[in-house]
Formats: C-alpha cells, structure tokens, sequence
C-alpha cells in the first residue's frame, strides 16, 4: 500500500487512528473557498491483480458566487488557483520535494 502518511498532511492524524497500520484509505470532503466549494476525493487505484498501485487525487471547485458567463476564462483561472492552493495544504514538504524532483 502507498504511504499515505508521507503524501498528505492528513498523515499524523492517520497515524494516531490507525496504530496497528492503515490496510485501505478512502476520503472525501467539501469545504468552502472564496466564492465557492471545492470537493475533494482521495482513493486508492491499482492495474488489474494489484501489480502497481497510485492515488487518485480528485479535485472539484464549484463556482457559487458571481458566475458571469462572459468571464468564463477568469472564472477557469481562479478555479485553478484555489485548486492549486488546496494540493500544496494537502501534501506534505517531503512528497512535494519529490514531484518537484529533488531529493527526499
């Protein structure tokens, strides 16, 4: 299983729940940013008999406040921006030095 722990910040609390070791973790959850929700799904994903295994980070941002469809491109930029800001709260600095390349 991935070490989910050394991914996502969630991982101390995973660690304090889950002292006999974590066998399958599965999440999701909204919560409020400005002028919309952003949901999150977390899941483990394998090949067929389990031979190579990922996460699926899942990341939805629905725009509440203010939709203009007119300012659609404005509205895909600050979609992402608040997406990107959720990722970097979420992992953790060693997985981020990981994806960023450098040495963990």
């Amino acid at each position: 299983m991935i070490p989910v722990d050394e991914v996502f910040v969630l991982g101390d609390m995973i660690r304090r729940v889950a002292e006999g070791g974590l066998r399958y973790f599965s999440t999701a959850f909204s919560v409020a940013a400005p002028g919309g929700i952003i949901t999150t799904r977390i899941e483990p994903i394998a090949q067929e008999g389990g031979a190579r295994e990922a996460l699926l980070l899942d990341f939805d941002y629905e725009k509440t406040e203010g939709l203009d469809v007119n300012k659609i491109g404005k509205h895909l930029d600050e979609a992402h921006k608040h997406l990107n800001e959720m990722f970097q709260k979420l992992i953790t600095e060693s997985y981020h030095q990981y994806i960023e390349g450098r040495e963990v």
